[in-house]
């Protein structure tokens, strides 16, 4: 049984409606609020640990999971702990945001992320690198556990947080920007690219009082170091074993915090877990680079299957919510805006499925878009 010619292309300009309200949301976005690294002046240094080394792990409690806001303690310090690992991406930066929601519910008065990434999206990396400049409680950073490394994207994040370290057996470096393809970039491009990189990594180790030469060298040359060596160097603050002894060793250090003039000690307490969840996880999938590509090419293929072919619907319809997708994958979207056009598109759909014999496509869409 054929639909007829006027609900056929019903469907097309349902579809174009929710493409546009996707692309028109990316524009409609307002920048993320503080400076940059290279706006951010440079207060007094962080105190360096070149120095001294940690002592032996001490006992803990141990880390407790993160429940609902109201199990917060008043009163009780504590460090919520959040892990940066595979590849960098928004999905990373999302976490991060939440990480930050949770902290401030759980009154914990600073952030610890454990870092094991190869690296990632350069974008991404300048948001995150953004958002601990202007945090309103100190991010401490560690290369965590033996064997695990922060290379690229994960060194320049390194540099960046008011307290580092890194456990034994581990390394960082490699931070030379490549395209999302892994192949190198052209070479006018390069050098446009390697020196604002170079410059930006570098204000960071100037802010933090770090080692401005092993900041320049990750970038330029690919230079990776072991933990040790980066103590030695002064560009890390800490090498040891255990998460706790870590934690001890930045209660109390002095460091700039966000726009404050006078230099602040870090207050540490109980740590809490803030584990990645399913969000986390599939954004982590669907933003890896070659799977956002590849996602993007899948989409634009169906959405012009369902134009020259109207009345298809199918096509139309996962083409229309893979670009979604795909546009917060490339930051031309922002993760909680995406989610705002996808229950845009779910609403559409399921209204659409009211009207135009779709087979059930434009209602199990707006299923999928609202999930």
């Amino acid at each position: 049984m054929k639909s007829s010619p006027m609900k056929s292309w019903i469907v097309s300009p349902l579809v174009a409606l929710g493409l546009l309200l996707g692309i028109a949301t990316a524009y409609s976005q307002s920048p993320a609020p503080g400076k940059t690294a290279a706006d951010s002046q440079s207060g007094p240094a962080d105190k360096k640990a070149g120095d001294s080394k940690a002592g032996p792990a001490d006992k803990t409690a141990g880390v407790s999971q993160t429940g609902p806001a109201d199990q917060a303690k008043s009163g009780a310090a504590c460090t919520l702990q959040m892990k940066v690992d595979g590849v960098i991406g928004p999905g990373t930066l999302d976490y991060l945001d939440r990480a930050y929601d949770e902290a401030k519910a759980q009154n914990c008065e600073s952030l610890l992320l454990l870092i094991n990434t190869p690296g990632g999206n350069l974008q991404s990396t300048r948001l995150i690198v953004e958002r601990i400049l202007n945090s309103p409680i100190p991010v401490l950073c560690l290369v965590y556990p033996s064997g695990a490394h922060a290379g690229s994207a994960g060194a320049i994040i390194m540099q960046a947080c008011h307290v580092n370290g890194a456990v034994e057996t581990t390394n960082m470096g490699a931070a030379t920007p490549i395209d999302g393809g892994g192949a190198d970039i052209g070479k006018d491009l390069r050098q446009k690219v390697l020196n604002d990189t170079i410059s930006w990594v570098e204000g960071l180790a100037e802010l933090r009082g770090r080692n401005k030469k092993f900041a320049r060298d990750i970038v330029e040359t690919a230079k990776v170091v072991t933990a040790k060596e980066a103590l030695s160097i002064g560009a890390i603050d800490f090498v040891g074993e255990e998460v706790a002894t870590f934690v001890k060793f930045a209660a109390g250090r002095t460091t700039k915090i966000a726009n404050n003039k006078e230099p602040k000690k870090v207050a540490t307490g109980q740590i809490k877990a803030f584990e990645p969840d399913f969000r986390y996880r599939l954004l982590e999938l669907i933003t890896h680079p070659q799977i956002a590509y590849l996602l993007f090419m899948i989409s634009i293929g169906l959405l012009y299957f369902e134009i020259t072919h109207p009345g298809m619907i199918l096509p139309g319809v996962a083409g229309t919510l893979g670009l979604v997708l795909s546009l917060i994958s490339f930051h031309l979207l922002d993760v909680r805006w995406g989610g705002l056009a996808l229950l845009v598109l779910g609403l559409i759909f399921l209204i659409a499925e009211a009207f135009v014999p779709s087979f059930g496509a434009l209602g199990v869409g707006g299923i999928i878009a609202f999930v």
